[in-house]
Order: structure tokens, then sequence, then C-alpha cells
């Protein structure tokens, strides 16, 4: 649950489930958050109107939630209780009872951040492309393939016929959905498994291992084995903030809630598909891969 603090103090908020459980919607508005909260490195993953006109934004960071408020001047920050000050009633106990509620099954929540107008996730890769429903799908297949989308292929698929997985490391669905595509790329499918970065900072040293020793590090991942044999270099981290920039570019475009894992997908239409599970859906599994599971 998330705690509540008396009225004096801050309002610290505390995680005693796994952020897999914790569902986080698509962004509201237009607003961008304010700059301090994610140059400390939080992902605001909710904003909504606030108290007496001001803005209230949920973040996590290291994958726990807290509620911070701006003024309708965005002039001031506060993180605190607020009150109505003619009825003394609390004010900010809802949205933490809202963040508190969050609950997701079969996949883990994926912040979903505002990118700036003209801005790529990636160098040289545009989202908004992937989700424009060009008549030719190659060129599109060709990009998430190349080595500008850091991640491990297995199979010897071609782009098109590859799946593209954006998975986190602490992610426990992620490694469900691993095991059941075994037979997938016995059956000549290739995935690409691409790491992000949303369920807290513990995860990028095992996403710099599966960079860095490739699919022997994805297998005892899976079997929650794998440990890190070194830090991440510099290199490493910016290929998994690419990563995850782009993947929020990706939830940004398709206009929906995105979750880990989630899988992107050539369509027999020529068009992209996506899929949010962990594989326990049937028909959605066919749907990604072409093969049940």
């Amino acid at each position: 649950m998330i705690l509540r603090f008396p009225a004096a103090a801050a309002l610290l908020l505390a995680s005693t489930w796994s952020m897999a459980q914790m569902p986080v919607p698509l962004l509201s508005g237009s607003q961008t958050p304010p700059a301090f909260i994610t140059e400390r490195g939080a992902v605001v993953v909710k904003i909504e109107p606030g108290p007496g006109g001001m803005t209230a934004y949920t973040a996590l960071k290291d994958g726990k939630p807290f509620v911070v408020f701006t003024t309708a001047d965005r002039q001031v920050t506060m993180v605190g209780v607020l009150f109505d000050s003619k009825t003394g009633e609390n004010l900010s106990d809802s949205y933490v009872d809202r963040a508190n509620a969050m609950r997701v099954s079969g996949a883990a929540s994926v912040p979903v951040v505002p990118r700036a107008a003209g801005t790529n996730a990636t160098p040289g890769i545009s989202a908004k492309e992937v989700f424009a429903g060009r008549a030719a799908h190659q060129p599109i297949a060709e990009m998430l393939f190349s080595s500008t989308v850091a991640g491990v292929v297995e199979g010897n698929g071609t782009p098109v016929n590859t799946a593209y997985v954006f998975f986190d490391p602490q992610c426990g669905y992620c490694h469900e959905l691993y095991r059941r595509t075994r037979q997938v790329v016995k059956s000549g499918k290739s995935i690409k498994w691409i790491p992000v970065n949303v369920l807290g900072d513990k995860g990028i040293p095992l996403a710099a291992e599966v960079l860095r020793q490739g699919m022997p590090a994805m297998e005892r991942l899976a079997s929650s084995s794998l440990q890190a044999s070194s830090a991440p270099t510099p290199l490493e981290r910016e290929q998994i903030r690419n990563n995850t920039r782009f993947f929020n570019d990706i939830a940004h475009q398709a206009g929906k809630q995105m979750a880990t894992p989630t899988t992107v997908f050539a369509r027999p239409d020529s068009k992209f598909g996506v899929m949010q599970d962990d594989g326990s859906n049937a028909k959605a599994f066919a749907a990604a891969f072409g093969t049940g599971n």
C-alpha cells in the first residue's frame, strides 16, 4: 500500500508491492512535467487536474510513486498534504488513493512520457512512422531490426518476419513471455529482445548484461539467475535510455496504454500491430508470433 503521513510531513509514498502489478495510464492533456522531476531520474506516468486549479503529477522513482502539484502559473511546485482552506478537508489523499489502486494483470506497466514536437527517441527513428500504416512496411521493419535500436536477435527470420519485444529485466511477465516463445524461434520466426528501463534503475545492469552477452544472458534472465558481471558502460546506459525513449514514443504515438512486455509485429495488412501480454492470450500470441505457444 501507499502510506499517508500526517499533515505536517511531506507526502512520502512507499510501495510494498511490485511495480509489475502497477498500471500506468497514458498522460492526459498536453502539460509538460516540471523539468526537475525527470532530471532527477523520475518518470511522470499521469497528469491530471489538481485542487484549486493546480496540476497533479504522479511520478515513479526507483519503482516508488509520488505525487507533486504545480500552481496554475507553474511557478511553484510542492509535495505535501493539501487542505481545503474553508472546511479543512484533505484534498490530496484522493490522488494517493488512485495511485494505490493501480493494478494490472499479465503485464508490467510502462510509463509514457510525452515527446517534444519534432524530436525522436532514438536518432534516425520516429515511432510515428511505425504507426503511420505505410503500404510498404519493409523499411520500418529493417529500421527496428537495425543496430540503431539496441537489442538481441534470435532466429533466422527476415526483418518483417521478426517480432520486436520491449522488455524490462525486472518484469516477471517478460520472463514468462520468453519461456513461451521458445517454440516460436524453432518454427523459423525471429525475435528481437529490446531492453528498456521502466521498473527502476536496478534493472539497468541486467539490461546491459543482455546487450553484452546476448541470448545466453536472456536465458539466465528468464530463469532469474542472471547477474551483472560489471557496471554498465556509458554507451550501454545510452543505448538503454534510447530504447526507453523510443518505447515511450511508440506508446504516445499508438494512443493507448502500453506495458512490458510489449511486442511490435508486422501484420498481413502491411501495418504494424502491438501485443501487450505475457503470451497467456493464445489469440494475441498467434497474431504476434504467427504460431501457438
